[in-house]
C-alpha cells in the first residue's frame, strides 16, 4: 500500500497496527489517508475484519499542553481522527509531547477528513476507567509520557477532549494487554511502578 514515507502495517493475532510516520506532517496527509484507507480494505480483504485495530505514531493529535491548537496538530487532528473513525480504529498511541493524556472515547465518523473536530466526538458516559464501545467508530486516544526522562513537558490549560492528564516529572511506561474482548492500557511510574492510569475498552 501506498503511504507516507515510512508508513507501514503489521498483523498480530487478528490484531492489525497501523504506524504512521508523522515526522512527515503537512505535505503527506493525504498520503497517510491513503495509507489508512488502502490498507484496512486490503486487510479485510485478504484476512476478514481485525479482532482490534491500533494505530501509532510520533507527534499527538490530542495534546495537554500549550502545543495543542498548533496549526500542525490541528491539520492532522482534523484529518487522520474522521479516518480512523471511519476505518473502525479503536486505539491511537502517540507520544512526543513528554506528557501524560488519555482522551474520551471519540466518534468523529459523521466528519468528513478535514472537518473541525469538536467536544461533538467526545462519547458520553467514556470518561471513566472502562468503556464497551456502542459503535464501530469509537477510538480510543492515549498520548504517552517519556520512557527515559529525558525531558518533562508540563501540562497546560484545560482541553474538553482530556479525561486524565498527568505530569509527574517521572518517567513513565505503559503497557497494552489485548485479548479477544478487551484492550487494557496501565501506565505505571518507574520510580515505584505505581499505577498513573488505567482504562479498560471493551467489544
Amino acid at each position: 500500500m501506498a503511504g507516507g514515507a515510512g508508513d507501514y502495517w503489521v498483523r498480530l493475532d487478528k490484531v492489525l497496527f497501523l504506524v504512521l510516520n508523522t515526522n512527515v506532517k503537512d505535505e503527506s496527509i493525504q498520503q497517510h489517508i491513503d495509507f489508512i484507507n488502502e490498507t484496512v480494505a486490503y486487510y479485510r480483504n485478504a484476512y476478514g475484519r481485525p479482532v482490534w485495530t491500533i494505530a501509532m505514531f510520533h507527534h499527538s493529535i490530542f495534546q495537554p499542553t500549550n502545543t495543542a491548537e498548533e496549526e500542525q496538530y490541528v491539520l492532522l487532528r482534523n484529518a487522520l481522527a474522521p479516518c480512523f473513525s471511519q476505518n473502525r480504529v479503536d486505539l491511537v498511541l502517540m507520544g512526543h509531547v513528554h506528557s501524560y493524556c488519555r482522551t474520551y472515547v471519540m466518534d468523529c465518523s459523521a466528519l468528513a477528513v478535514g472537518d473541525t473536530v469538536t467536544e461533538t466526538c467526545a462519547v458520553a458516559g467514556s470518561g471513566g476507567s472502562e468503556f464497551t464501545k456502542t459503535s464501530n467508530g469509537q477510538t480510543l486516544y492515549v498520548t504517552l509520557n517519556s520512557a527515559s526522562g529525558s525531558k518533562f513537558y508540563p501540562l497546560s490549560g484545560e482541553h474538553w477532549y482530556a479525561v486524565k492528564s498527568e505530569q509527574q516529572m517521572v518517567p513513565h511506561i505503559s503497557c497494552v494487554d489485548v485479548d479477544e474482548s478487551r484492550i487494557i492500557i496501565t501506565t505505571h511510574r518507574t520510580s515505584d511502578m505505581g499505577i498513573v492510569d488505567q482504562f479498560t475498552l471493551k467489544k
